[in-house]
Order: C-alpha cells, then sequence, then structure tokens
C-alpha cells in the first residue's frame, strides 16, 4: 500500500528539501500551506506535475483543522517552526501560535490514525549544564514536545521521532544563517562577521537529514529522540583561514568578540547518529566561483 504523508514546513529550507525527496519517491504528501503566504504559482505547478501532490491551503486554524479532519495519513513529518530570538510582545506570539498552536493542531488531527510521527527539534533545547533552555524559542520546543508526548498515549501504536539538529547547510538556502550568509557577502565583497574567534558548531548537510528521514519511513526504527550532527565540530575562525589562504580573493572577516558558548549538558538522553560531511570543502567550491569579483 502506497504511503500517506503529511508535511509542514515545505517552504523551509529542510522542508522544501523533504518535499522534493517525497516527490520523487513518488510518496503521497499533503503539503500544508498557510494561504496568504503560499506561492500559489509553484504549489499548482507541483500539482500539475507531481500527481502524488496535493497542497491543503488553510486561512484560519479552525479551517485547518476542518480540512485536517478529511485526511489520514500514515506519517506526519513536522518541519514548521517559527525562529527568532526577540522576545518582544509580538515575537513572542509568533513563536506561541506556530510553535505550539500550529504544531497542536498538526498533532491533535492526525495522531489517532498515523503510524509516525516524525518532529524536528533544535540543539538550543540543550542549554550548558544547570542552566534553562539557550532562549525562548527553544523552550517552545520543548513544550511541544511534551504535548506531542501526551497526544501520543491516545495512540500508543504511533512511532514518534523527535530529531534534533544543531546546524544544517546546503544548496539553495536563503536564511540568516551563517553557512549562506558566508557566500552571500563574500560574493558581493562585503565584510563577513564572526561572532567569535573562539566559536565551534556542528554543521550536517541537508542530504544527511533527508537520508535519515528515508529510513524513518521505510524501516523499523525505534521511537525516541535522535541527534543528528557531523562526527567533528568546525573551528569556525580556524576554517576561515584555511580557507583564505587557497582562496584567490580573501574573506572580509570582521570579529565581533562577544562570549562563545557552544558546550552542551552532555547529559542530554540522545540517541547520536554521526554523519561525514566536509563543510569546508562545500563553502570552497561555492567560494571560489566567486574569486573573481574585485
Amino acid at each position: 500500500m502506497k504511503k500517506k504523508i503529511l508535511l509542514t514546513g515545505s517552504s523551509g529550507f529542510l522542508g522544501s528539501h523533504i518535499l522534493s525527496y517525497l516527490l520523487k519517491k513518488k510518496i503521497k504528501v499533503f503539503d500544508v500551506l498557510k494561504k496568504e503566504r503560499a506561492n500559489k504559482k509553484l504549489n499548482k505547478s507541483l500539482a500539475h506535475n507531481f500527481k502524488n501532490y496535493q497542497p491543503i491551503f488553510y486561512n484560519s486554524y479552525n479551517d485547518l483543522e476542518k480540512k485536517l479532519k478529511k485526511i489520514k495519513v500514515d506519517i506526519v513529518i513536522h518541519c514548521a517552526t517559527f525562529y527568532s530570538l526577540g522576545e518582544d510582545y509580538k515575537t513572542i506570539l509568533k513563536l506561541i501560535n506556530s510553535n505550539l498552536i500550529f504544531s497542536l493542531l498538526i498533532t491533535k488531527n492526525s495522531i489517532l490514525n498515523c503510524k509516525k510521527f516524525i518532529n524536528f527539534g533544535s540543539m538550543m533545547e540543550f542549554a550548558p549544564s544547570k542552566l534553562p533552555p539557550k532562549n525562548i524559542y527553544a523552550l517552545t520546543k520543548i513544550c511541544f514536545e511534551k504535548f506531542l508526548r501526551f497526544y501520543s498515549n491516545k495512540n500508543t501504536n504511533a512511532k514518534i521521532y523527535n530529531i534534533k539538529l544543531y546546524e544544517t547547510y546546503g544548496d539553495n538556502d536563503k536564511r540568516k544563517k551563517i553557512i549562506p550568509t558566508l557566500i552571500k557577502n563574500y560574493s558581493k565583497n562585503k565584510n563577513f562577521l564572526l561572532f567569535s574567534r573562539r566559536l565551534r558548531m556542528n554543521f550536517i548537510h541537508v542530504n544527511q537529514v533527508v537520508n535519515f528521514i528515508d529510513k524513518l519511513i521505510f524501516k523499523n526504527i525505534s521511537s525516541g529522540s535522535y541527534c543528528l550532527r557531523n562526527n567533528k565540530f568546525t573551528e569556525i575562525n580556524k576554517m576561515l583561514k584555511i580557507l583564505n589562504f587557497n582562496l584567490k580573493r580573501k574573506i572580509k572577516i570582521k570579529y565581533l568578540n562577544k562570549n562563545s558558548n557552544q558546550q552542551v549538558n552532555k547529559s542530554f538522553n540522545l540517541k547520536i547518529i554521526l554523519s561525514k560531511n566536509n563543510i569546508q570543502d562545500y563553502l570552497y567550491n561555492n567560494l571560489k566561483n566567486f574569486d573573481s569579483i574585485k
């Protein structure tokens, strides 16, 4: 029997790669999209070219709930999230609406019938020992996971997967993240602002995440919380020096010299999935294309 998957967050970096993979696999995809923000031309084109693609446009949460009740799926892949470090009233409201209320509606209306629920989280949820989560965004992700656990009791046969990520990277990344920002600034010959000379980060290529999703869909993998990460952390300043040694045109680096605390509580209860991908080679191959720009 062909699998049916409910996908959220397909307009984002990770979700768009997962959607592309699902469509190529000819898996039936119900793509949840807010009507006012959806790229309708793109979605109609996808529906025309892929008979296994069905966009679910909604105007309000009430409208969304009505439409979700008419759909029965085998698997939910929940990528949608709102990320911000802000703590003003409007930002907190957006964090709660997206990461809690919207997520709860997806869960409540799909958990009874689905066999697997795949939820993405962040390693920001795991602060250094004896400290609270890194920010309010991380706190909303923690809260939703508790709600997900509550609703999963209504269908104990459903397998729940909580996937935690550090930093993802890959092609067609338009986020305001360190890798696409570095490539963009280099292409425009602009300064690249580095948070700290001591910054260490962990990067995993989006294709590695998609490969793990493939395993969760088609293989009998036990429920649990998983951390997908590179086998090595990257010292950003060291990597930039090596890149500058090999590039014809140097990366213009401006240091902010703020405190950097990338260590997390090592006692967190996660199953670690290690990956090998070379962020330095990826960056070099992308940056060298702009070497001739002055």
